[in-house]
């Protein structure tokens, strides 16, 4: 059922991935109850299939119920626990694109909730690839850190990007930002040892995307390419 509602959704027939994934959520809160990790991750696939049809709160509200599950079940500081962050801190970017036209003080509202959550993503993330020593000498599988690592990146990635369009959010609410502007962020040195960060030419449309940049300064370009 997982894997048809995912076919759904590629050929965009979002009413009818809506239901089959109400379904599938029905089933396994029915046979393994809310505390599951299987459960959460139903409700993560329905909030997807709830975003892409504009329905934010309700797709907010049941992000919500999984965030509290897997810090229940996991730990504060779990991978997992980061995936819902971002999840949570796209949403609250989606509000501030929704509302930035009608409402200029809840627009800062998401934008502080936005940003909140997506630096306890990026603490998580910086903490899985920069372990202390502590954490260093805990015994762990060698394929399960590599694989845990290789998650906090693509987690850390997905997080620069949302400061980065939170940052234009920003901007835009104080009505300064440039058009079709590009924001580079530094990306810590520290992260760059791992060896998963790996772009070579990245091309700029006429839409704001982020980029990482391994220096101090944060810099608006247009229409170019750029060799990283």
């Amino acid at each position: 059922m997982m894997f048809h509602s995912m076919e759904l959704m590629n050929l965009k027939q979002l009413d009818e991935a809506e239901n089959l994934r109400r379904k599938i959520l029905h089933i396994m809160e029915l046979s393994k109850g809310w505390d599951s990790l299987g459960t959460t991750a139903a409700a993560v696939q329905l909030s997807v299939t709830l975003v892409a049809l504009g329905k934010l709160r309700e797709s907010e509200e049941l992000l919500q119920r999984c965030l509290a599950v897997r810090k229940k079940i996991l730990s504060e500081d779990h991978i997992q626990v980061a995936s819902i962050l971002v999840h949570l801190a796209r949403l609250s970017l989606l509000r501030i694109i929704s509302d930035i036209k009608v409402n200029n003080d809840l627009c800062r509202s998401h934008l502080v909730r936005g940003k909140r959550l997506v630096n306890d993503a990026i603490r998580i993330a910086e903490k899985i690839l920069n372990p202390s020593r502590e954490d260093q000498k805990k015994p762990k599988n060698a394929f399960g850190i590599e694989l845990e690592r290789i998650a906090a990146t693509g987690i850390l990635l997905e997080a620069l990007e949302i400061v980065g369009h939170l940052d234009s959010g920003r901007m835009a609410i104080q009505a300064w930002a440039p058009a079709n502007s590009v924001l580079l962020l530094r990306l810590p040195r520290e992260h760059m040892k791992h060896g998963y960060f790996k772009i070579d030419v990245v091309r700029i449309p006429d839409k704001c995307w982020l980029f990482i940049w391994p220096a101090k300064y944060r810099i608006s370009l247009r229409y170019t390419t750029l060799r990283i």
